[in-house]
């Protein structure tokens, strides 16, 4: 006795196409599962450590007097703000250091080198947006189906 057919599976990947400035050309594709929970649960914790960054950055710069009226003219100047630029290097370094791990995890979720297609090498957390702002409604409503079974 034999059982004749096939399965197919059922793909869930959202791919969002990503384009140039003027539209013409497509640079990459965003491809995920928003159902996946496993998925989720990293961009929630990524955008956790984008958010935490500046109460990080905050207390690395914690006393640090950037004043307008400061000038840096002689040596004195500089050693008087090593403390300072000290606190500012560090900050710098730590904010790299967030945008590399946050810009990892993006591409280990949405495919490799999507984060270089958004920041262009420059490891700037605000040119993330628009890749946040993309994949949120997919995933806002993945868990509003599933959570909408358990409403009366």
């Amino acid at each position: 006795y034999s059982i004749v057919g096939d399965i197919r599976r059922k793909i869930k990947k959202v791919r969002i196409p990503v384009k140039d400035e003027s539209g013409d050309k497509v640079l990459g594709e965003i491809a995920f599962n928003p159902d996946s929970t496993e998925t989720y649960e990293k961009f929630m914790d990524l955008i956790a450590t984008l958010t935490g960054q500046k109460k990080e950055l905050d207390k690395v710069l914690e006393g640090v007097d950037i004043s307008e009226d400061q000038e840096l003219k002689t040596w004195e100047d500089f050693e008087k703000s090593a403390h300072n630029l000290d606190k500012m290097r560090n900050a710098a370094k730590l904010s790299s250091q967030i945008v590399r791990e946050v810009c990892a995890g993006f591409d280990e979720i949405f495919g490799e080198g999507i984060c270089e297609i958004f920041t262009q090498g420059d490891l700037d957390p605000e040119l993330l947006g628009r890749l946040i702002d993309a994949v949120s409604p997919y995933f806002k409503d993945a868990r509003a189906g599933k959570t909408a079974k358990y409403k009366a």
